[in-house]
């Protein structure tokens, strides 16, 4: 049975920080390709800040300490690479957009070590799929009244409810993720980078982005 977001705050308050911080950079790791495809797509930002910012996080979670400084340096980074969705308006720069806030929303978990602080990351990823499931699959291209039908079609849909099943697990994955090595964390990120939305992998953007 999938959680609803009472159900996730539930299990995210009886995580220690360190392991709420990981459920939210694992979700991040699943938006990270739309991003990606925002870059490919519009010729603009920087994925490999996202990574370093994510590399920082993944480094805290298995033990090192990151400063306040370090951290709001970081989100200053991200900020940098966000798109400006009034001069790019592609459906990948809404993701991107939501992509970087859930990325500075997860280092802002290692400042407040809040479970409600890793919930908000939880729920930038279930808007990313709706964002993406009200452009492509809306049969009104044009502006018009919100559609109740419509809106209960894309909370029953199969993509959406894979997001609340990923993030069921990666619940489970976070309770034991200080027991993990580093190449065990590698690939968990690596299997998370192919679940979610994956515009590359469905084909819906060519690939041109280096491996990293």
């Amino acid at each position: 049975m999938m959680m609803e977001s009472n159900q996730l705050r539930t299990h995210l308050d009886a995580l220690p920080p360190r392991s709420r911080t990981a459920f939210a950079a694992l979700c991040c790791e699943r938006l990270l390709p739309t991003y990606q495809a925002f870059q490919v797509v519009e010729r603009a930002g920087s994925t490999s800040v996202l990574i370093d910012a994510l590399d920082a996080i993944w480094a805290y979670i298995g033990g090192a300490t990151l400063s306040s400084e370090a951290i709001a340096q970081l989100q200053a980074t991200c900020e940098h690479v966000a798109p400006d969705t009034e001069e790019h308006t592609s459906l990948y720069a809404e993701l991107a957009l939501i992509t970087v806030s859930a990325i500075c929303l997860t280092l802002q978990t290692i400042l407040d070590q809040q479970s409600a602080t890793a919930a908000e990351v939880a729920e930038r990823a279930l808007a990313a799929v709706d964002a993406y499931l009200n452009r492509v699959a809306d049969p009104q291209l044009t502006v018009h009244a919100v559609n109740p039908a419509f809106d209960a079609w894309i909370a029953s849909a199969p993509l959406f409810a894979s997001e609340r099943q990923f993030q069921q697990e990666n619940i489970a994955a976070a309770r034991t993720i200080t027991m993990l090595q580093d190449h065990d964390i590698a690939r968990l990120r690596a299997i998370e980078r192919t679940r979610g939305i994956q515009p590359f992998i469905r084909g819906l953007v060519k690939n041109e982005m280096p491996e990293r």
